[in-house]
């Protein structure tokens, strides 16, 4: 599976958007990435692979359908934020 880093970046800019609004369910986050994949074209990115290497490299954790990110990737992601 070959992930791009602007994928990851856009899929978690999702989850960023929704911490503000408080609990991170998953199934928002589904959504809103189909939503953007419906609007930018196939080019956007595949909920799963992109839920699936977050949670596996540690950037994310999900647990009863909650998403949260690991306490130190919180700065990274406002960074590349920025960067973007």
């Amino acid at each position: 599976m070959a992930i791009e880093l602007e994928q990851i970046i856009k899929f978690l800019k999702i989850i960023k958007i929704r911490e503000a609004t408080g609990k991170i369910l998953s199934n928002e986050v589904k959504r809103e990435c189909e939503v953007k994949k419906i609007e930018e074209g196939l080019q956007f990115l595949n909920y799963k692979e992109n839920e699936d290497f977050c949670c596996e490299s540690e950037i994310i954790i999900k647990k009863n359908d909650i998403i949260k990110f690991i306490f130190q990737f919180r700065s990274f992601i406002f960074h590349i934020q920025l960067l973007l």
